[in-house]
């Protein structure tokens, strides 16, 4: 819905302004800093974006005794290959430990996180028990999002 209209509205842009756009809004869709936690958007999203295509937004998190990036990515086939595999649980079976959050599911391998919302696939990676990125998804409505990227 909004993403449909924000593409459709941006057809008209040139592409580095459709990619700012689109980047944007998926940064608006990331969670805010927990309590004692900071967050600042990293550069890596744009050697991202340049390697893989589509929209990518990087924010960078840090908090006691911890830290991680959130990557959200959207409009790529990396993203679209990886986010259909979370439609399917049992293709998830044994790859690691899954958590749900708001019907959503996320796998951790290692020091690794990765879901998917609709058409956004989420990834976070760092030194971390994964307890902190959960903790920060949990504060999203997944569903809204998952709305939005249709």
């Amino acid at each position: 819905m909004i993403r449909a209209a924000l593409l459709a509205a941006a057809l008209t842009l040139p592409l580095s302004v459709q990619a700012q756009d689109g980047a944007d809004l998926l940064y608006s869709m990331m969670p805010a800093p927990l309590d004692g936690w900071t967050s600042a958007q990293s550069p890596d999203a744009e050697g991202m974006a340049d390697m893989f295509g589509g929209l990518v937004a990087v924010q960078d998190y840090t908090g006691p005794g911890a830290s991680f990036l959130l990557t959200y990515m959207a409009d790529n086939n990396m993203a679209n290959g990886m986010a259909r595999q979370f439609d399917r649980p049992d293709q998830l079976e044994g790859l690691g430990e899954v958590t749900e959050i708001d019907g959503f599911l996320f796998l951790q391998q290692d020091d690794t996180v990765t879901g998917a919302v609709g058409a956004l696939l989420i990834q976070s990676s760092g030194t971390f028990d994964a307890t902190p990125v959960y903790d920060h998804l949990r504060t999203l409505d997944l569903s809204e999002i998952a709305d939005m990227m249709q």
